[in-house]
């Protein structure tokens, strides 16, 4: 959460915007649990990890979007199944996991 911190203090000296992302379930393996944050600023700076790395940039991709239009959205990542060429990598997930994503305006 320090690290979180710092980037929204930039983000306040610089007057940006960003969207925190919250995981609100896991079910299974996953690398962090119910309740670990990340953020993404405007400038589509990702701070804080919510994977092991295998959802971070489509995090991204999403958050520009909640960004772009304002509305919250929530995120489902399914990593059971050997049929999983996408996210069942073999990188140490073998979970579910839900994240909901909220923009917040530029920090005063």
């Amino acid at each position: 959460m320090i690290t979180i911190k710092k980037e929204l203090e930039r983000c306040k000296k610089e007057g940006l915007s960003g969207v925190i992302g919250t995981i609100i379930s896991t079910k299974g393996s996953t690398y962090q649990k119910t309740g670990a944050k990340c953020f993404v600023s405007e400038d589509r700076k990702l701070t804080g990890l919510l994977s092991g790395g295998c959802v971070e940039a489509d995090i991204v991709e999403h958050a520009v979007k909640v960004l772009e239009t304002g509305k919250p959205a929530v995120l489902h990542y399914d990593f059971y199944g050997e049929e999983d060429i996408v996210w069942g990598l073999g990188v140490g997930c073998n979970g579910k996991m839900n994240i909901f994503l909220q923009r917040k305006r530029k920090i005063i």
